[in-house]
């Protein structure tokens, strides 16, 4: 999730998949609008038809379930009735989830069980899903949050890659080469240039595990 007119590692994803699949993406959610409506002027893609030969343009795809300043438990007590309203289940589901259950004290064990929860309703709504689990980005804008960001980490990095949530989950290190001083604008939410870093990495996994063209 980005604001105040930062760009989404979202909208850097939907860019790479779009050039990659053309047409062939279609983001779910029951949302549109980044933090309190601030939204950047989202640069369409122009692609060449296939077919035709003629261009054509497209415009970022906004849906998506990034509800801003919420925790873990808020998404699972709605995450029912969202997979409910989509036309059609997704096949894949990226989690970034945790750092506000962090800064509001949150012992990062009941956070981390509340993430494999969250693994668990998906598969329940879709058993073969792909879900993509990020580790929570560094942080230094509360004291102690660093320590709670680490041990939900750990716990992600001991159990997710073990697979041990009854269905494809997979691990996607947000970590390495993140830094605090240039890659955040308030020292918690990444800047454009670092939403385009996660949207690579993202990217990257979702190659590695369903490939390039499905």
């Amino acid at each position: 999730m980005n604001g105040f007119g930062h760009f989404s590692y979202r909208y850097y994803l939907w860019r790479t998949l779009v050039l990659q699949l053309h047409d062939a993406v279609d983001f779910v959610g029951t949302l549109r609008d980044s933090a309190y409506g601030n939204n950047p002027d989202w640069p369409p893609v122009v692609l060449a038809d296939p077919n035709t030969g003629r261009d054509m343009e497209y415009d970022f795809d906004q849906d998506h379930e990034g509800h801003w300043g919420e925790g873990v438990e808020y998404i699972l007590d709605h995450l029912d009735g969202w997979l409910d309203s989509y036309s059609a289940p997704p096949t894949i589901a990226l989690v970034h989830l945790g750092t506000n259950d962090c800064i509001a004290g949150e012992d990062p064990n009941g956070i981390y069980q509340e993430l494999l929860r969250v693994a668990e309703t998906l598969h329940a709504h879709h058993p073969d899903m792909q879900v993509f689990v990020a580790t929570l980005i560094p942080s230094t804008y509360s004291t102690g949050l660093q320590d709670c960001l680490d041990a939900v980490n750990n716990n992600l990095e001991a159990s997710l890659l073990l697979n041990t949530v009854g269905g494809p989950v997979h691990l996607v290190d947000m970590v390495e080469g993140f830094d605090i001083a240039t890659d955040t604008w308030d020292s918690l939410h990444p800047t454009s240039e670092a939403s385009e870093t996660m949207a690579n990495k993202w990217y990257d996994a979702i190659v590695a595990e369903v490939g390039s063209g499905k």
